[in-house]
């Protein structure tokens, strides 16, 4: 039986649920979805919203070529072969994520278009406990991209919840989430399988970002929320 506790440092409607000994990341969802006591039973369907972008291709594609020949990289595999870098600014640092397309390629497509649009500037990291998490709850900054249509929690390579790793926060199944996500601050492999598993989609790029990671889970632990000042995907 899941036991329901609320996070007495965060607003009433993030919920905290125990499950299988482990604290899965609780319930906050966009401002819409927090009005309401009750997840949205609406299917996960194929993506149509976001689509798949090109440069994003699937882990272990091959190419065939004649023994000998020189084979031509496209831009999909270079940007396949080169990872993307989102950095963070915040009132206690940076933080540089490393971005796993290779993973989570819709998820990093919607978190990139999220960043685009400038939706992080200016937010906060609100909670602290086995998380730090962040987003647009409380913000009253609506989401032009609306939510997430695609859980890639089990996508090839598979990335576990461990420290370090950035991941989608969501509703139980068939939600699949939308801008706000945590950062890991323990291993947390209990996150790969509750409620459909929470999709890792970064991974903290550095030990100065760790340390920064470190210090902003520190202050909202204390009381002190950490403003978000930029961040870009490059």
């Amino acid at each position: 039986m899941l036991a329901a506790h609320a996070f007495a440092r965060t607003t009433p409607a993030v919920v905290i649920n125990q499950v299988g000994g482990g604290w899965v990341v609780g319930e906050l969802r966009s401002e819409s979805q927090i009005k309401s006591s009750e997840p949205r039973t609406r299917p996960c369907e194929k993506d149509t919203i976001l689509g798949r972008n090109d440069a994003l291709v699937t882990a272990g594609a091959a190419v065939s070529a004649p023994r000998g020949a020189a084979v031509e990289q496209s831009p999909a595999m270079a940007a396949q072969e080169e990872p993307m870098t989102m950095t963070m600014t915040t009132a206690e640092g940076v933080i540089n994520f490393r971005l796993r397309a290779d993973a989570a390629p819709d998820t990093v497509q919607y978190i990139t278009k999220c960043v685009h649009s400038k939706l992080y500037d200016g937010r906060e990291f609100y909670r602290s406990d086995f998380v730090i998490q962040c987003g647009l709850h409380g913000s009253g900054v609506a989401n032009p991209h609306g939510d997430l249509s695609v859980n890639e929690t089990t996508r090839a390579p598979m990335m576990s919840n461990v420290r370090g790793t950035c991941s989608i926060a969501h509703w139980d199944v068939p939600d699949c989430g939308n801008t706000e996500f945590f950062v890991n601050l323990q291993h947390n492999a209990h996150l790969d399988e509750a409620y459909g598993g929470y999709c890792v989609f970064a991974e903290v790029a550095d030990d100065a970002s760790f340390a920064v990671v470190d210090r902003i889970a520190a202050a909202v632990k204390g009381g002190t929320h950490t403003k978000i000042l930029k961040v870009i995907v490059q």
